[in-house]
């Protein structure tokens, strides 16, 4: 019986592994390899590590957990989770089933980008989800913004503070609101009606937008802003409450609804929270508050 069973190694989850270990807690770790950010050149606004590619900072996270004997890691699928507070089984894709006191869901979220030819071919690499995190590489270029619903209007002329040479994309049938069309160009957009047909650039550096109308416009960074998915069905499966936008419900502890069970990283949120934070730094956070919440959680059980 481990103490704490981790699904995900990713900032949040191995932050938490850390954390628990350096704590003489007995913690396994359970991760694929797999994780949000892998297409992307780099990781950013992480002091220290700023640019670091994001296999090498997985990669030395994982080593960084080795030392601990009350640690074991496996690289292998959590596939089934089920139990109750001191009593939890998962089940693992080879068919071993191993428990622990306590669960910390750390699975992450996977970008479901609009059906755009050439979008997923330069995801991470000149099509972006976050200017702060890659807007300054792309500074002062032909930038470009998708717009795919009414929410992403409102994220639109944001961008002019990295590049003057904006342009305002719009995405299958929705069609942006005359309005907001002249807000946009009010603004210092360069606003289309046609919409994105395709993308085109060189082994994921990004050269050009094609509209439906044949309208070709010189683009080298495309920001998107997504839908997204839960990874993993764990949560959903142990019961734990999902809010709207598909994040699962924590709380200031990083507990989820169902007892004994918390979750971390971009896969959850509060309540009142808008929308979870996708930062590298943040995971890494959000990791170490559960974990330091889950060991006081385990004081309050049998010590």
């Amino acid at each position: 019986m481990y103490d704490v069973t981790i699904v995900g190694a990713g900032p949040a989850g191995a932050s938490a592994a850390l954390l628990l270990a350096r704590a003489r807690r007995r913690v396994l770790v359970l991760d694929t390899g797999e994780g949000r950010n892998s297409a992307s050149r780099g990781v950013h606004l992480l002091l220290s590590r700023e640019g670091s590619e994001p296999a090498r900072l997985r990669r030395e996270s994982w080593e960084q957990l080795s030392p601990y004997p009350d640690l074991d890691t496996r690289r292998i699928a959590a596939v089934t989770a089920a139990g109750e507070r001191d009593g939890f089984e998962v089940t693992l894709a080879d068919g071993d089933v191993v428990a622990s006191r306590r669960l910390l869901l750390a699975t992450g979220v996977r970008d479901l980008l609009p059906p755009v030819d050439g979008l997923a071919e330069h995801w991470g690499r000149s099509a972006f989800l976050c200017p702060y995190c890659d807007g300054w590489e792309a500074r002062d270029q032909a930038m470009g913004t998708l717009i795919t619903d009414a929410e992403s209007l409102h994220f639109a002329d944001r961008l002019l503070r990295w590049s003057g040479d904006l342009s305002a994309f719009r995405h299958g049938a929705f069609a942006i609101p005359g309005e907001q069309r002249d807000r946009l160009r009010a603004a210092g957009l360069t606003v289309y009606d046609s919409p994105v047909a395709r993308v085109r650039g060189v082994e994921g550096r990004m050269k050009e937008v094609v509209l439906a109308d044949g309208t070709v416009v010189a683009c080298s960074a495309l920001f998107v802003h997504p839908e997204t998915e839960q990874r993993s069905g764990l949560a959903r499966e142990l019961g734990c409450t999902v809010l709207e936008d598909d994040s699962v419900e924590i709380d200031f502890a990083n507990a989820t609804s169902v007892p004994g069970v918390y979750a971390a990283g971009d896969m959850a949120r509060t309540a009142y929270q808008p929308t979870p934070i996708a930062y590298v730094a943040a995971a890494a956070t959000s990791g170490l508050v559960a974990a330091t919440f889950i060991d006081t959680d385990l004081y309050g059980s049998t010590g």
